[in-house]
């Protein structure tokens, strides 16, 4: 996935006439060769496609060579943490309200509060996953409506006719989905999150036309 992103944004960034200083392929190199080398080319603002391990790696390689790029990355990959450096977290369809959610309210949102310790599930209680595994409960939740509206008489037509009539319907995790004859995407923007280095945070959803 982070390789398929890249060079989705690498075409893009082309397309729109962003200059590129240098694309480099994280693989048994360290860190500090590649804060090195970007840092030598005056970089100042870093793309990264990775993890949150590595992006922090990167960030405290920077930090030691006294270099305070702006890194920007997806929180599909990274998670939704804050950083401990400068930074810009891109969140494709997450609401607002659903940054900094604990283990244990994504355990109550979908139904899973048995009593157990949230933070010990080996999946549901990694951070790192979380804005990943909301949009999988979303993607469920809106499966669910869909077949509970149509019933047990389900065909592509009918699919589609509700999918197009659905207006403002609520996951918990995104803003309001809404479908319609000539709009396929159901939550049209991206959640901006913006680190300020000292563990502090805020955010704001910006939608597109």
């Amino acid at each position: 996935m982070a390789e398929e992103m890249a060079k989705g944004f690498s075409t893009e960034a082309r397309r729109i006439g962003l200059e590129i200083t240098m694309e480099k392929r994280w693989e048994a190199r360290e860190g500090t060769e590649i804060v090195r080398e970007l840092s030598a080319a005056g970089t100042v603002i870093v793309v990264f496609f990775g993890n949150a391990a590595r992006h922090l790696e990167l960030a405290g390689e920077a930090r030691q060579r006294n270099w305070g790029p702006l890194f920007m990355t997806s929180s599909i990959l990274s998670g939704t943490s804050p950083r401990n450096t400068p930074s810009i977290l891109i969140t494709p369809a997450l609401a607002p309200s659903a940054v900094g959610m604990s283990a244990g309210e994504f355990y109550s949102l979908i139904g899973k509060g048995d009593g157990g310790d949230p933070s010990a599930d080996p999946v549901l209680g990694d951070p790192a996953h979380r804005a990943m595994q909301m949009l999988a409960y979303a993607s469920a939740k809106l499966s669910t409506e869909m077949l509970l509206t149509i019933g047990r008489d389900l065909n592509r037509h009918k699919l589609l006719t509700a999918f197009r009539d659905l207006r403002r319907f609520e996951t918990g995790v995104m803003p309001p989905i809404s479908f319609g004859p000539n709009r396929r995407v159901g939550a049209r923007g991206a959640l901006i999150i913006i680190s300020t280095g000292d563990g502090k945070s805020g955010n704001q959803w910006v939608s597109l036309p």
